[in-house]
Parts: C-alpha cells; sequence; structure tokens
C-alpha cells in the first residue's frame, strides 16, 4: 500500500497541528515495515528527515506557501496532481482540506471547528474558502478522522455527516514528556535561565489566539499577586504572532504594566521542542483556560510531567482530562483565581492530582494512535 501524506503543517517552529503530524508520521514510520510511504511538503524548512525508515520517501513540490492564492493552488491542484503521480492507494489530510479532485482514496482529518465557531477572526474570502471546501471535503472524503468525542458530535451535527464515517483517533504523548523526577535538575536550572524564567511559576502553554483566553489568565494572576496569595511568576510561551483581528500579546503586555507586576508575567516567545519538557518539569501548575479545544495536548503533556492541571470545563477538555484535572468555568475569572490559588495553596490536593494526572496520561500514547490510524489506512484501502 503507498500512503500519501500532506505534511505542510510540519515546520521548523512547530506548534499545534504540526506537532501532532510529525509525532505520528514518526511513530508509523517505527511501527510500518511493509507499506510505502510519500511526504509532501511545498517546501521543507529544516534538513533533518524525520525518519530512518527507507519506505518513508519525502518530496518537496516548491512552491506554494507564500501566499494565500499560492496554498490554495498547491493544495486543490499541485497536491493532488502529485498524488495521482505517486499512484498513491490512501491520501492523508491531517489539517482540515483535502484536494477536491481526490487523486485516490482520502482521509480527511477534522480536529475540531474551530474556524468555523471562531470566524469573527478570519478574514472574509478564507471564510468563504473554508467553510464551503470543508463542508464538500466533509462530504467527498472516504473516512473523516478527529481527536475526541466531543469533536466528533459536533463535525455530525453542523456537517451533515454519517456518524460511522467519523473514526475518533487520540492524540498521543511524546515520550519525552515523562514524570520529571528522572530530569537532571541542572538542565531544568539551565533551560529556565535560557526563557529568563523564576521559579516557582505557574504555565501557559497554549499559544496567543484569542480563544485560549489569556486576558481571563493574567487577569486572574493579577489579582492573586496583589491579594498576595501567591508568589508565582506566570509563564506564557508560545510565537507572539498577532491576531487577524486582535493584538492579544499587545493586550497582555498593557495589562500587566497598568498593573505594576511586568517582572511576574513571562513572555518566552517560541520554546524549543526540546525545552518544552524541562519547562514543564519545573512549573507547579498548569493554567489552560481555553474557551474551546478539539482535544487539548498541553494538558496531557503537563499531566505526564507530574504537573497538575486547572483547565476549561468546555468542549473536549472534561473528557481529554477525565477525573485528573480541576475544572473551571473559563467565563468567570474568580474561578480561575480561586481554582489557582485552591491548588497552590494545598499540597495534599497538589499531590494527589499529579498522581491522577500521571496514571491519566497512561492512556495516551502514539503507538496505540498509529496502530489505529495504520488499520484505517488498510480499512479504507480495502485491504
Amino acid at each position: 500500500m503507498r500512503i500519501c501524506i500532506d505534511m505542510r503543517e510540519v515546520k521548523r517552529e512547530n506548534s499545534g497541528i504540526g506537532r501532532v503530524c510529525a509525532s505520528l508520521v514518526r511513530t508509523l514510520a517505527n511501527m510500518d515495515q511493509s507499506n510505502e510511504y510519500w511526504l509532501l511538503w511545498a517546501r521543507k524548512e529544516f534538513a533533518d528527515t524525520l525518519t530512518g525508515n527507507v519506505r518513508f520517501h519525502e518530496k518537496e513540490l516548491g512552491w506554494g506557501n507564500r501566499s494565500r492564492l499560492g496554498r490554495v493552488l498547491l493544495e486543490q491542484v499541485g497536491i493532488s496532481a502529485a498524488g495521482r503521480r505517486l499512484g498513491g492507494d490512501i491520501f492523508y489530510a491531517p489539517a482540515y482540506i483535502a484536494p477536491f479532485w481526490k487523486p485516490c482514496r482520502v482521509i480527511l482529518q477534522i480536529h475540531d471547528l474551530i474556524q468555523l465557531r471562531f470566524w469573527h477572526h478570519y478574514p472574509l474570502t478564507w471564510r468563504m474558502y473554508y467553510n464551503t471546501l470543508l463542508r464538500l471535503n466533509a462530504r467527498r472524503a472516504d473516512m473523516i478522522v478527529t481527536d475526541s468525542e466531543c469533536s466528533k458530535r459536533e463535525i455530525v451535527e453542523t456537517l451533515r455527516v454519517s456518524p460511522e464515517r467519523v473514526e475518533i483517533i487520540h492524540c498521543g504523548i511524546d515520550p519525552r514528556f515523562e514524570r520529571h523526577a528522572f530530569l537532571e535538575g541542572s538542565k531544568v536550572e539551565a533551560v529556565l535561565r535560557k526563557y529568563e524564567i523564576r521559579p516557582p511559576y505557574i504555565l501557559n502553554t497554549g499559544g496567543f489566539g484569542v480563544r485560549k483566553n489569556l486576558l481571563a489568565l493574567v487577569r486572574a494572576h493579577i489579582d492573586l499577586r496583589i491579594a498576595g496569595k501567591v508568589s508565582h511568576q506566570l509563564v506564557i510561551t508560545g510565537k507572539r504572532n498577532v491576531d487577524r483581528t486582535r493584538d492579544v500579546y499587545g493586550e497582555l503586555v498593557r495589562e500587566v504594566l497598568r498593573a505594576g507586576i511586568a517582572g511576574d508575567v513571562r513572555f518566552t516567545g517560541y520554546v524549543d521542542e526540546a525545552d518544552m519538557p524541562y519547562l514543564y518539569a519545573g512549573s507547579d501548575l498548569l493554567v489552560y483556560p481555553s474557551l474551546y479545544e478539539g482535544f487539548g495536548v498541553p494538558i496531557l503533556e503537563a499531566m505526564a510531567s507530574g504537573v497538575p492541571v486547572l483547565t476549561s470545563n468546555v468542549s473536549s477538555l472534561p473528557e481529554i482530562g477525565g477525573d485528573a484535572a480541576r475544572y473551571v468555568d473559563p467565563l468567570d475569572g474568580r474561578k480561575i483565581a480561586d481554582g489557582i490559588f485552591d491548588i497552590l495553596s494545598n499540597d495534599m490536593l497538589a499531590a494527589s492530582m499529579r498522581e491522577k494526572g500521571y496514571k491519566r496520561a497512561q492512556e495516551f500514547s502514539w503507538d496505540a494512535s498509529a496502530q489505529k490510524m495504520l488499520a484505517l489506512y488498510e480499512k479504507v484501502a480495502g485491504r
């Protein structure tokens, strides 16, 4: 079986879907010695190969990601043509959109419906294109993959597809995110110095999208610091990209400066993937008050690292966190602040959450997810 995979979301500075796609491909390469894979890039941003498996080939199409029009032409014409030339049996589209002209049988991954739920944060032309193609692709795909039961319900109800055509395959956890007892203390300290972080600290690794609800988190932290209830620094990671409709980072900086606690909030910018386990390891709490998630990988990474998690009681987050996390209404800043204080001021509660979180994280692995994906490839190909 020959499988073509759209790799355009995998970049040098990975986040979100790019990290998920790269992890899946690496795991497939470790376990699948019989099928042939073609990894399709626009322009690959790094020299290293993702795998050492000789049955995994890489093909750069050489154009398409530098402009919105180029991206559309690449995903609707270039990738479709490449899939046909390569004689693929399966085309796996890991990021919502697949070619309208199917090169072969198509498995489409729809992680969530963020761009439909938060449509007002995207330009009109992109909304029209995305909305139209997503609905068409959902009907034309041979199978749809999504990350959670919550996302499956939304896909079935909103895109009006049969539940039998939507397969749930959870994201896994990179093995590097393990209970931090085995990590070298000196390495943790070195990473904290690199990003100018002062322990003790609270961590957020969600990025700067509007739905990440960072303004509520920063205001809750300000209230706690002014009241003298916590001494922790708040550390927020992620590229400081400006949302198309709001400068979230600028809003956060202004809020912190007005409160006079600039030294108590640290914006690290992009954190190298190799440094992330150490950043989790040094933290006392992950706070993830997102308004909407299709899965929520950071809460599992924190749990695997032995870090308590405070997150939202909406979308897929309670499904993924189970009974191991503490949940709050993300629209209620007081509840966020109370949740932070309750965990940080109660050592027994924090220890219990660490143990429950670690056990919960063991239920998710890339090996299990890749095995399910490989079985789906074979099913759709009719093998």
